[in-house]
């Protein structure tokens, strides 16, 4: 699978789209964490829209939301560092829309 792995994560730097599909990944990956932490009735309140500049952006549609994805914050930051050290997230932005 590591070989799999490689062979596509070298087309994608041929190709110049390495950097958005590490991106993508990790707004995958951050948006089934929060859908996995985060209470059922504000799931649908909480949405990653991107990871841009090593900043991953979190959008809440409720205050209660924000505040419950601000206390969780520190805890994806450990989960993205891990799962998703090729992307490098250096801070996660929690914000009302």
């Amino acid at each position: 699978m590591d070989g799999v792995f490689s062979i596509l994560n070298r087309v994608l730097k041929s190709k110049g789209l390495d950097t958005h599909a590490s991106s993508a990944l990790v707004v995958h990956r951050a948006q089934a964490w929060l859908q996995s932490a985060l209470p059922p009735p504000l799931l649908s309140a909480v949405t990653c829209t991107q990871l841009q500049n090593g900043v991953l952006i979190i959008e809440c549609s409720h205050s209660t939301a924000l505040q419950e994805c601000a206390g969780l914050k520190h805890s994806l930051y450990q989960y993205l560092r891990q799962e998703c050290a090729f992307a490098h997230v250096s801070d996660i932005l929690v914000r009302r829309t």
